[in-house]
């Protein structure tokens, strides 16, 4: 079993309120959230309305598996979502 989390912190250019930034972002939630194997949350920024960070945890049977859902969800943001990735981060818990 391999567990590992990718942190990713998104900045949101020209977002002008913090629904505006729901808005942007709901599609990641609502894409990946339904994945049972795929644990996903905003963890820093919550007041700020151009910048997010969101944490992603996925678990597999084999580290390819999940290093390779990890990075179709980080395409994905670089694809649909309004924003840019600054900086992304990933661990392997076991």
């Amino acid at each position: 079993m391999t567990i590992a989390c990718l942190t990713l912190d998104i900045h949101l250019p020209a977002c002008r309120s913090l629904k505006e930034k729901r808005s942007r972002l709901r599609g990641l939630r609502d894409k990946f959230g339904r994945d049972p194997g795929i644990a996903l949350s905003e963890t820093e920024f919550h007041d700020q309305h151009d910048r997010a960070q969101w944490c992603l945890v996925a678990i597999g049977g084999d580290s390819g598996r999940v290093q390779a859902k990890l990075s179709n969800i980080e395409s994905y943001i670089h694809e649909h979502i309004d924003g840019y990735v600054t900086e992304g981060t990933l661990e392997f818990l076991k």
